[in-house]
């Protein structure tokens, strides 16, 4: 199964992946990239050493490198998930830690992308899920019972769970407390 992940071969490619159409968002993220000197540029290397995108690739690596798993459920058209990336992971203390202490991955819950045959998913009730989006939507609620976006889990080696999922809300400290007590959850638990 695919999932998009960070890539690009530098910060603004990253960026545009990030955001799309949102110009306005893209301009705060290109001047908080210059203040910062790099958006988040180790994590993309790290990103684009996964082969293939898919969610146990992304836990593998993340295991291979020793770091928790940081997964953005996320939407093509999802305003709350621009404002999101635009007012609180442009903080240079945001970047700091999703720079150093995780790998980042993101499930597109819209995308309309059609996949293999081999890659479609068949639910408990018999529908054949075909594009990457409904596949990553069906993943989203049956794993972590989200049915929205945007939502951020942090994920042990083990695929388990290290703290609550955080959801849309824009209290840049408050983020910053999640993603640390993430981090010390993960490092307890070795």
């Amino acid at each position: 199964m695919k999932l998009s992940c960070l890539k690009g071969e530098n910060n603004m490619d990253m960026i545009a992946e990030i955001l799309q159409t949102d110009k306005a968002a893209a301009g705060k993220l290109e001047k908080a990239d210059m203040e910062s000197g790099e958006l988040l540029e180790r994590t993309v290397k790290e990103a684009q050493e996964l082969k293939e995108n898919a969610l146990k690739e992304a836990e593998a690596y993340a295991a291979k490198v020793g770091k928790p798993l940081f997964i953005d459920f996320t939407g093509h058209g999802c305003v709350n998930c621009r404002e999101m990336e635009a007012r609180v992971w442009s903080d240079p203390r945001v970047q700091e830690i999703l720079r150093n202490d995780y790998v980042l991955v993101a499930l597109y819950t819209d995308d309309k992308t059609r996949l293999p045959e081999s890659e479609w998913v068949t639910t408990e009730n018999g529908k054949v899920l075909k594009d990457m989006g409904r596949i990553n939507s069906y993943l989203v609620q049956k794993r972590f019972g989200v049915t929205g976006q945007p939502n951020y889990v942090l994920l042990d080696n083990e695929g388990e769970q290290l703290v609550p999922m955080r959801a849309y809300n824009l209290d840049v400290d408050a983020y910053i407390q999640f993603l640390q007590s993430g981090v010390e959850a993960y490092k307890a638990g070795k």
